[in-house]
């Protein structure tokens, strides 16, 4: 399966190395301890093929946007846009919708009800 996985984010990345690689094992990771008890990530079949393809994706961005802002060489000055956190947080949104009846509801708090 975790070959599935790298063979669809290099096909969503249009690249193939190492650090791609490294983030499509630490997606698997995440998302599989997310599954209910007793759900195998096989039993969520293409869903959870896709969804660890994109969290690698959003984890890659996430690595080449953090840290410098903006630089300046010369006259030429580049300003990174906030587009990017967006970016990233709508990949993990969709990864996570796609296998989303697979995982436990760890986003739901039920505070209670008043009468």
């Amino acid at each position: 399966m975790q070959e599935r996985i790298r063979q669809m984010a290099q096909v969503l990345a249009g690249r193939s190395d190492e650090t791609l690689n490294v983030m499509c094992d630490q997606a698997y990771l995440r998302l599989a301890a997310m599954l209910r008890d007793g759900v195998t990530p096989e039993q969520c079949g293409e869903s959870f093929v896709t969804a660890c393809a994109i969290l690698a994706l959003a984890m890659i961005r996430q690595l080449e946007t953090d840290g410098v802002r903006s630089y300046t060489a010369g006259k030429l000055s580049v300003t990174m846009s906030a587009r990017s956190d967006t970016a990233v947080s709508q990949l993990e949104r969709l990864a996570m919708g796609l296998i989303a009846g697979y995982t436990t509801d760890a986003g739901f708090v039920f505070r209670g009800v008043k009468s």
